[in-house]
């Protein structure tokens, strides 16, 4: 899977022209493909003009030609230059067919996984994004996605990005590596180290960020989810109900998906620290939204003191662990208010408190 991600990204980044073909993207596996359609990072494009033709041994690049047949199907041939014995050559309509990244969904999506402030801006074309601004584990970061950063143009780029960048030290967010060269004082990401595909979802980590940035080390003792509800596509976190159990257990309700009980280990809220393990703070923040029916604002007397003072960063801890538990790039949450406080998207109780 990482392989394939490389691939294309590598690919993508090198050509605004670049297309992958049916029969590239056999090639990708463990849903690749599947996650990528169906989150509209690839689209279809404008079918090839000029193919390899197979007539014989000589591989050559002809012109594609197009035409009805009486009855109104379509045939797609080419002609063999190399043989005149052979002549017209049929073409299969689905070797035709290209695909290429959509970067303006892609940049979108990255988006909103990341927390940026957005919407994604596009400020040049094809190449240069602005994500907006996020605190990532107290660090202050703006967020740039920028394509072809070692290409012909790469320098205007990087003058558009300090002349719209509102903070020092904008992030960057790269498809593969870091372009050579002198960039001042831009923090780079590599796309393909916080981006992963997941039971036909691609998803990108905010957690994954946050090491990569030096905000956050990564902690043999993270929790870590042992299983997973995915949300199907089309879905989001309001067709989701949880209710609260004793002994640290989760009814999880999809409409229409059935539901299950989980518990705390294996929705990703165990303390690594202790053996046998324990909730973390985060499951005590999940079972105050439980407690307050899916909203918490800063007059609630919740928690402990140190829970209260840091509930923004519990919340994007959270909605990080729920996004990886449902496989989805979408917030379990509303952007916070000082009205509303923080309420999440989706129905939660407490049997506890409901008897």
């Amino acid at each position: 899977m990482r392989d394939a991600i490389i691939n294309i990204l590598g690919t993508a980044e090198a050509s605004d022209s670049a297309a992958f073909a049916d029969s590239e993207m056999l090639d990708w596996r463990d849903g690749v493909k599947g996650a990528l359609l169906s989150d509209g990072i690839l689209k279809e494009l404008d079918h090839a003009r000029a193919i390899e033709c197979d007539g014989c041994d000589n591989r050559c690049i002809e012109k594609v030609r197009i035409r009805k047949r009486a009855g109104g199907s379509v045939i797609a041939t080419v002609y063999c230059g190399a043989r005149d014995d052979i002549g017209s050559v049929n073409v299969p309509l689905d070797r035709l067919r290209r695909w290429g990244i959509d970067w303006d969904r892609l940049a979108h999506l990255v988006c909103k996984s990341l927390g940026a402030s957005g919407p994604s801006e596009n400020i040049v074309p094809r190449r240069l994004w602005r994500l907006g601004g996020n605190n990532i584990d107290g660090m202050k970061a703006e967020l740039f996605l920028a394509v072809g950063l070692e290409r012909a143009g790469g320098n205007d780029l990087r003058k558009e990005i300090r002349s719209h960048a509102s903070l020092p030290s904008p992030v960057v967010i790269i498809p593969l590596k870091k372009p050579p060269g002198r960039f001042g004082d831009f923090r780079f990401v590599c796309l393909r180290s916080i981006m992963n595909v997941s039971n036909g979802r691609s998803l990108f980590s905010l957690d994954e960020l946050a090491i990569v940035l030096g905000a956050k080390k990564k902690s043999k003792n993270a929790p870590v989810v042992v299983k997973t509800f995915p949300l199907s596509a089309g879905k989001d976190f309001t067709a989701v109900a949880m209710t609260l159990y004793d002994g640290g257990k989760m009814d999880v309700n999809i409409s229409g998906a059935g539901s299950e009980v989980y518990s705390y280990e294996d929705m990703g809220f165990a303390d690594g620290r202790r053996t046998p393990t324990t909730p973390n703070d985060l499951w005590g923040v999940l079972n105050a939204f439980a407690q307050f029916h899916g909203q918490i604002t800063w007059k609630d007397n919740i928690g402990s003191q140190k829970e209260r003072a840091n509930l923004k960063k519990q919340v994007s801890l959270v909605s990080s662990v729920l996004q990886t538990f449902f496989q989805t790039n979408e917030s379990p949450f509303h952007p916070y208010s000082k009205e509303d406080g923080y309420r999440t998207r989706f129905v939660i109780t407490d049997s506890r408190t409901n008897r």
